[in-house]
């Protein structure tokens, strides 16, 4: 299956681009790029969460990843996110997978892959809906963490659930360790949920 990734420079993105492509063709990547916002001060929610981002980082790049694998690549943002729609026809997906996205698809951007769009969230839907959930998890401490793979729609986590995985995060649990954690899981929930999809597909076809 062509999939085209949607993700950013962190290892929630990287560990599941480097799953999906052990068994598919990654015929494009998408780095979304951050939300427009101020320098947040410090001692405020805003700054811890900005900090939190800063260890949330990895070394690897989507860009460089996507020049390794010679596929497209596409940095998106606010003001180019109209780009996006001649980007993927370009390329013909038939499926695009996303693992952390600033801004939502809209449908024209749904619509072009055959076989639409899916999402890889770091919570039991539909707790913890919206951008940084597995910040949100830890700042709340729970002690069940989850993910969830769904269909995309034009909502903000609203789609159809594919597959959801429960795990234990124990109280005091690094931030690293839990990035770690929550990546290799997601990772492995959405290369499943990927080639149950081709499956699928392939059957009805």
């Amino acid at each position: 299956m062509r999939v085209v990734f949607v993700g950013k420079n962190h290892e929630f993105s990287m560990a599941p681009l480097k799953a999906i492509g052990e068994h598919h063709a990654v015929a494009g990547i998408v780095e979304s790029g951050p939300r427009a916002s101020q320098q947040p001060k410090p001692f405020t929610l805003k700054f811890l969460l900005s900090s939190c981002k800063q260890r949330f980082a990895t070394h690897d790049s989507l860009r460089s990843f996507a020049q390794e694998i010679s596929a497209p690549y596409m940095y998106l943002y606010t003001k180019n996110r109209a780009d996006l729609v001649g980007f993927l026809r370009k390329i013909k997906p038939e499926l695009i997978c996303v693992a952390s996205l600033s801004q939502l698809l809209q449908r024209e951007v749904l619509d072009i892959p055959k076989h639409g769009a899916i999402n890889l969230q770091p919570s039991l839907l539909p707790k913890y809906r919206g951008p940084f959930p597995w910040f949100w998890q830890y700042y709340n401490y729970e002690k069940q963490w989850g993910v969830t793979v769904h269909a995309i729609d034009e909502g903000q986590d609203t789609g159809p659930i594919i597959k959801q995985e429960a795990f234990g995060m124990e109280t005091g649990t690094g931030i690293d360790d839990a990035i770690k954690i929550v990546s290799r899981i997601g990772a492995n929930n959405l290369s499943t949920s990927t080639r149950k999809h081709a499956s699928f597909f392939a059957m009805r076809s």
